[in-house]
Order: C-alpha cells, then sequence, then structure tokens
C-alpha cells in the first residue's frame, strides 16, 4: 500500500481500521478487538484493537499510539509498518501494538476524547474511573504481559525538534543511540534546557515520573525500558511517520543485537 499522505490526513478512525485491517488479512496477522469507547452524544461505540506480531518470540515490545490522537503521525504510522510488517518488524520480537488508545480524539482531532479527559495517565485513580475507559481496556489486556520495552508513540505539534520522555535506572546506550539519529536530520533534536517545566539533557527527559503509561509500566516493573518519543509536528506527515518508524527499528534491533 502506498499512502497518500494528503488523503491519509483526513481519514476517519472508521476508514483507518478498515485500511487497517485489510493490511493483517493480507499479511495474516492478528487483529483483534480488545474492548469498546462509547461515544455518548452520538451514541456510537467505538473498537479498540490490538495487533498481535510473533505471539511465541522470547523478547517483547509493546507499542501504543493514539494516546491523545490529534497527533496523527503515531497511528498513521501503522498503515505504514503493516504494508510491508516483515521488513518494519523484527521476526525475532514478540510485538502487541495498540493502534489508536483514543479513537474520538482521532476523529474529533484534539488531544481530549469525546469526555474532555486527556487519557495520557495511567494510576490507580485512573483505573476505576468512569471517564478513562479506555486506558482500562488497554490496561487489562496488557497487565499480565511482561515486556522489555514499551514504546508510546506521541508528537509535540507546536515543534520542529524530536525529543523524548525515558525511564531508565542507568543510562541505556539505545536512548542515545535515538537521539544521535535525528540530531543531524529533519530539524534536529530540542537543544533548550527545559520544556513545560521538565529538565531536559540532550533531547531527552529522564524519569520525570508524570503518571503517564510509560511512567507506570515502568516502575511498576512492567516494562524494562520505557520511552515516549515525541515526534515533532510541524514537519511533514511523511517525515514524522519516518521517524516513529525508525524509532521502532532501533529499539527493537536493541534486543535482538
Amino acid at each position: 500500500m502506498k499512502i497518500n499522505y494528503q488523503e491519509v490526513e483526513n481519514y476517519s478512525y472508521a476508514k483507518y481500521i478498515y485500511e487497517l485491517e485489510k493490511l493483517c488479512h493480507i499479511h495474516k496477522i492478528d487483529m483483534e478487538i480488545i474492548g469498546y469507547e462509547e461515544f455518548e452524544k452520538i451514541g456510537e461505540k467505538y473498537p479498540l484493537y490490538r495487533i498481535t506480531v510473533n505471539p511465541k518470540a522470547a523478547k517483547r515490545v509493546c507499542i501504543v499510539a493514539g494516546v491523545q490522537a490529534y497527533e496523527i503521525a503515531g497511528p498513521l504510522c501503522m498503515l505504514e509498518i503493516f504494508s510491508n510488517p516483515h521488513e518494519m518488524l523484527s521476526s525475532q520480537v514478540s510485538y502487541r501494538i495498540y493502534p489508536c488508545i483514543n479513537p474520538t480524539s482521532f476523529d474529533l482531532r484534539q488531544r481530549m476524547d469525546d469526555d474532555g479527559v486527556d487519557l495520557n495517565e495511567l494510576t490507580p485513580q485512573t483505573l476505576h474511573g468512569r471517564k478513562y475507559g479506555e486506558v482500562k481496556v488497554f490496561y487489562d489486556d496488557i497487565k499480565d504481559w511482561e515486556m522489555d520495552i514499551f514504546i508510546s508513540l506521541h508528537e509535540d505539534v507546536d515543534l520542529k525538534e524530536f525529543y523524548a520522555y525515558v525511564f531508565e535506572n542507568n543510562p541505556e546506550p539505545v536512548y542515545r543511540k535515538i537521539i544521535d539519529r535525528w540530531r543531524n536530520d529533519f530539524y534536529g533534536v530540542l537543544n533548550d534546557k527545559e520544556i513545560y517545566g521538565d529538565k531536559v539533557v540532550d533531547g531527552l527527559i529522564i524519569n520525570d515520573h508524570d503518571n503517564s503509561f510509560e511512567d507506570y509500566l515502568f516502575t511498576n516493573k512492567m516494562a524494562k525500558l520505557a520511552i515516549c518519543t515525541e515526534t515533532p509536528g510541524l514537519l511533514p506527515l511523511e517525515n514524522r511517520v519516518r521517524m516513529d518508524i525508525d524509532n521502532v527499528r532501533i529499539l527493537s534491533e536493541h534486543l535482538i543485537d
């Protein structure tokens, strides 16, 4: 499938899922519904999906996209990945991929879901909160699957430079490898010393306990490494998708080197 980026930027969630399901069917990859989110104002239920690749492989990677689904590069990069999954994903890694956690945000093209909630919060409180149903669906599906790496694909809609939130006990070379990959490409890596009140060290915000998915899964020892990539939202969509795919590749290769 050759993606028309001008067209795909305007996809509805239904169109996006339709295209993704077609690709998974072609490549005999398991894509299944794990729950629903109801858009109460219009009386529609949006299905939430998990895609499973190489389930018997020893190394495990979880990829989440569309937590704030107006950041569309993460969800849409799945169309590129599953156009040629055998080239894009390692056969030695087991993947659980959640292509869009927040489907109402995707359709509304806003940060919040239809309830006006920012879903990038995984805590005991949100897991019991009525308005965080999408988070609970994800957590219930992943909670017994200990992973080597958790990857959350985000983008900063206001920036041209790349940066990432990372969690580590000791300095992890793979995070620095990602920074080196983008230092001289496109517009480079964020050089600011601080962003949104967080300290930045060479494009990395390290162990910032912000109640995000990556924070919770690393802190509770469900993921050995956890990263939230922030691709630059002011880049063309095609370039942001390329960055997401390259970051997934670098992190996957780290497990099998």
